[in-house]
């Protein structure tokens, strides 16, 4: 489905199974097709609403310079038209950092807060392996960008267990990746180098599960303990042996940390 935005941008979304509603907010490098292995597992209890981002595959593209909290006012909309007044969020990695940033201004639209692979801003390490994507994505290659990008997203144990895992996904991401595609990843990259709410955590008190691989490069777990020792209500969880893309490497143990999360009872 599609939603006619206030300034004439649209926004892709799907709303799978019936009950509470959960949103989920992507990755920097997914779309909506990147949940559906996943769908059966989270629309079974839930209202399950999926959408990209502006920038991203099937809702319209931005122009340069804006900021990753521009989509903020993107979910409104859509929470409004769907009628929904509070929502559980989970956010990965910069869908993480957006999802923060919603929360910080409209913590009275969330019930519970997820979040995962994210740290309170962009460090410069962060922005570091930013820009080494940016270059790598300026190559219009493909092939060249899994390479120099994903071994920065996975856990060497993936790599030493599923290395044929990832040849399929390196010949995906062959035939998926045109050059609006990564004209539209730089865009969305660059939005996150000056993301920072250090100074803002402190101000959230909603039930907030943090999830994290252990060997996450990117968003290490002292980063997320850290956010959550300045939170009211937040609970880190840590998925051994995997890395910032735990969500694939640890499937089974991410499926149950967050349906045994929004099972939980914070009345």
């Amino acid at each position: 489905m599609e939603l006619k935005l206030k300034d004439g941008g649209t926004l892709y979304y799907e709303i799978h199974g019936e009950g509470e509603p959960l949103i989920i907010l992507n990755g920097l490098m997914m779309t909506c097709g990147s949940w559906y292995e996943l769908v059966p597992h989270f629309s079974r209890n839930n209202q399950l609403i999926l959408f990209d981002f502006r920038d991203q595959l099937m809702s319209s593209k931005l122009e340069h310079g804006y900021k990753a909290d521009v989509h903020t006012d993107d979910i409104i909309q859509l929470l409004d038209h769907l009628k929904i007044d509070k929502v559980n969020m989970f956010g990965v990695s910069y869908g993480g950092q957006v999802s923060l940033g919603f929360a910080i201004k409209h913590q009275d639209r969330l019930k519970r807060l997820m979040l995962m692979s994210i740290g309170p801003k962009a460090t410069n390490f962060l922005r570091a392996i930013g820009e080494s994507w940016e270059e790598a994505a300026k190559l219009g290659d493909a092939e060249k960008f899994f390479t120099i990008g994903m071994p920065f997203v996975y856990a060497p144990d993936f790599y030493a267990t599923r290395l044929d895992w990832l040849e399929e996904r390196k010949q995906l991401f062959k035939s998926f990746l045109t050059q609006e595609w990564f004209d539209s990843f730089l865009r969305l990259s660059y939005s996150a180098k000056k993301f920072d709410y250090s100074d803002d955590i402190h101000k959230l008190s909603v039930p907030t599960l943090m999830v994290c691989g252990d060997v996450d490069q990117l968003t290490p777990v002292a980063e997320m303990k850290g956010m959550a020792n300045q939170m009211e209500n937040a609970t880190v969880l840590v998925i051994p042996d995997a890395g910032h893309g735990a969500i694939l490497e640890k499937q089974k143990a991410f499926v149950t940390a967050i349906n045994g999360f929004l099972a939980s009872d914070f009345s």
